[in-house]
């Protein structure tokens, strides 16, 4: 890992082009300036600097077909299946086995073994299984933020991108794409959402834009920057392909920076307790599990915590305005 990140200073990038670099490939956020990060984060794309299911995906594709050809040949998808698991596996652990990739990795593990014996589960059962494996292998990654944030991200869209897909008006092209990176935009964001808030108590509300513009291009940026690391560790990247590298990486850079600079669509300071996030949480796994089961008993449970929740922000809030408070004016030395 600490070669690979020497090769990426290598390449000719700026300051923040090889910070941002850093963290997309190989999830090394050490040289990333505060104030560009703090710009990811109030445009509502910090995820991207987490290795995840995203990076894994693109890598994942790439590698099954590079070991396509294998399939002609006898037990060819087994060999195809353990090349790339084992190099997914790899890529895991240059990027420290954080958890957002150990979850990735193990899900396409459980999903392409399921696939080869021809028995496709249900895609919440997998990650349900890699979530008890992780918790087995380290349960102290049970109290990290990263580890939680995670599997909330893939359940909300799990759960709840079918509903919100099916009732987009439009499927063909070019909507219905849009419509896929709207869904899932909306579905990570409202299954991370009771955590965001407890954990971070604010929300960016120009997320869907920033996604929008940029999770289409991320998976090219993404490809380009893997073909830039491998070439400068033969010594035979081509400066044309840094300087594009570079180019991309600076003007997503710069439109973060604008999204992130954007008044009125950025809220701190939100007051989220533990009775918030525990009442938020059940009405969201109610009302997701409604969609999929269409029980109406769920639907009245999420109403109810719905109501809960504004009973209880409002009962906190004359509780402030009813509070004394005394404040004793001094001067330091």
């Amino acid at each position: 890992r600490r070669y690979l990140l020497q090769a990426l200073e290598h390449t000719g990038l700026g300051p923040d082009e090889l910070g941002i670099a850093k963290a997309l490939l190989l999830g090394d956020r050490t040289r990333v300036e505060t104030d560009l990060y703090t710009s990811y984060k109030r445009a509502g794309v910090v995820h991207l600097l987490a290795v995840s299911g995203l990076h894994v995906g693109i890598l994942a594709a790439f590698l099954y077909g590079l070991f396509r050809p294998l399939r002609r040949y006898p037990y060819g998808r087994l060999l195809q299946l353990g090349g790339s698991t084992a190099l997914l596996w790899g890529y895991a652990l240059l990027c420290g086995f954080s958890p957002s990739v150990v979850r990735a990795v193990l899900l396409f593990c459980f999903v392409s073994y399921a696939l080869y014996l021809q028995r496709p589960g249900a895609t919440l059962h997998f990650l349900s299984l890699a979530w008890v494996c992780m918790l087995v292998l380290n349960p102290y990654w049970l109290l990290q933020v990263g580890f939680q944030l995670s599997f909330a991200a893939v359940a909300g869209i799990v759960l709840l991108y079918p509903a919100l897909f099916g009732a987009w008006p439009a499927k063909g092209w070019p909507w219905g794409y849009i419509g896929k990176l709207v869904c899932v935009s909306l579905a990570a964001q409202a299954g991370t959402l009771p955590l965001t808030l407890y954990y971070f108590h604010q929300f960016p509300w120009g997320f869907l834009l920033s996604n929008l513009m940029l999770v289409p291009g991320i998976a090219l940026i993404l490809a380009m920057g893997f073909a830039c690391m491998g070439l400068q560790t033969l010594s035979l990247l081509p400066a044309p392909l840094a300087s594009l590298f570079g180019f991309l990486l600076g003007q997503m850079n710069a439109f973060i920076r604008w999204a992130g600079g954007l008044e009125g669509l950025f809220t701190e300071g939100i007051p989220w307790g533990a009775v918030h996030l525990a009442l938020s949480g059940a009405g969201l796994v109610l009302l997701a599990t409604h969609l999929r089961s269409r029980k109406r008993w769920m639907l009245g449970g999420a109403a109810i915590c719905l109501t809960g929740l504004v009973l209880w922000g409002a009962a906190g809030e004359v509780a402030d305005r009813s509070r004394e408070t005394l404040i004793v004016p001094h001067k330091y030395r």
